[in-house]
């Protein structure tokens, strides 16, 4: 991985990245607050979609009520065995999740927090391949993907911190050696 692949996204590089979804539309909204999400909470695809277990089962995503506006945080849940870290959100980005929450397709069938038009699960397919898009249309000079995002998180939790305890438990890591490939960005982070 080269240094540019590496280096976490900037503050105004995040702007343009948003800039450019069209905030009018109930999908630029929601798409928007997937994005700012996943920036702001570390949260892999699969946590904040869901991946399909056994049958048509869906493991992790964010539910409805993993929002909770009084302590102003968001329950991530791991696909693979539902492993969950509570995290903080930001409030611009509680801004877009109750703007998204009355512009979401009323679906009773499903709880998820992210739904398509028509009230399914998303495809985490179709998020990499959004986020990859708007990165281009924002002219970001490399592949923006979930994994740089992520990357973009930790960076924060890292310069905030210090403790690659704290990054562990941030991230949802079970083991330390998982959260220390995070340290060497910190030399080109700035």
């Amino acid at each position: 991985m080269d240094d540019t692949t590496k280096r976490p996204l900037s503050v105004e590089e995040i702007e343009r990245l948003i800039s450019v979804i069209d905030l009018s539309t109930a999908v630029g909204i929601r798409n928007a607050t997937m994005i700012l999400i996943m920036v702001f909470t570390g949260a892999k695809v699969g946590e904040l979609v869901g991946k399909e277990g056994g049958g048509a089962v869906v493991r992790g995503g964010i539910r409805i009520d993993d929002y909770d506006r009084v302590s102003g945080t968001i329950t991530l849940r791991r696909p693979k065995d539902d492993g969950e870290r509570v995290i903080p959100i930001p409030m611009r980005i509680q801004q877009y999740l109750l703007i998204w929450l009355d512009a979401r397709p009323s679906v009773p069938e499903s709880d998820l927090l992210f739904v398509t038009g028509r009230g399914t699960r998303i495809q985490n397919r179709y998020v990499r391949r959004m986020i990859s898009e708007y990165g281009r249309a924002a002219g970001i000079d490399r592949d923006v993907r979930p994994s740089l995002l992520r990357r973009t998180y930790a960076q924060g939790v890292l310069r905030e911190s210090g403790d690659l305890h704290v990054l562990k438990e941030a991230l949802g890591h079970r083991h330390l050696a998982s959260s220390i490939r995070y340290l060497d960005d910190q030399e080109g982070a700035g």
